[in-house]
């Protein structure tokens, strides 16, 4: 199961985007999920159902990690009534959602949200994190250097070398 949640946690944080420093969130999401769907090993059940005995049938809920949300703020009459967020998880304990909030830096929780997963928010990550050994960004492949030889043909006259070729004379063999 900890490989199954490693892999969708790198796919996730790569498809949205997002530096490793999400991953916490990541591995609550993605284990939310996981917990949601059906498995072959446990007769077709969510693991859910197999554990406490309910069924779990209501997929509207679910969204796609690290999609465009707008949070909904009301600071003033003249300031604009949403925020743009990134979509991380579920709160534990609460009917809301935990956005991050780029523009605030910091974990939002909201009830009152407008979900645009058409669109992916990317946050631009530092060229110190690319560096990283754990992260999954593509990387540009360097071409190899090979080095490369001149060769140079001189033209040798017949006259200086024996005519010892063995191998048979194409015309001759196509004639015989």
């Amino acid at each position: 199961m900890n490989h199954t949640l490693v892999m969708k946690v790198r796919c996730m944080l790569s498809h949205a985007g997002l530096s490793n420093a999400f991953w916490i969130e990541t591995v609550i999401y993605a284990s939310h999920i996981v917990n949601r769907l059906p498995i072959a090993g446990i007769d077709g059940k969510t693991p859910i159902e197999a554990w406490s005995g309910k069924l779990v049938t209501d997929y509207d809920w679910l969204h796609i990690f690290g999609c465009s949300v707008y949070f909904h703020v009301t600071e003033s009459k003249l300031d604009p009534r949403a925020k743009k967020a990134i979509f991380l998880s579920f709160s534990s304990g609460t009917k809301a959602y935990r956005l991050w909030c780029p523009e605030l830096k910091k974990v939002i929780l909201s009830k009152n949200v407008t979900f645009d997963e058409s669109r992916m928010l990317q946050l631009k990550i530092s060229k110190k994190e690319n560096l990283s050994l754990t992260s999954t960004q593509q990387v540009e492949l360097v071409s190899s250097v090979v080095p490369t030889r001149t060769i140079q043909i001189v033209d040798i006259p017949d006259e200086e070398f024996e005519d010892i070729d063995t191998t048979p004379d194409l015309k001759e063999a196509q004639t015989s």
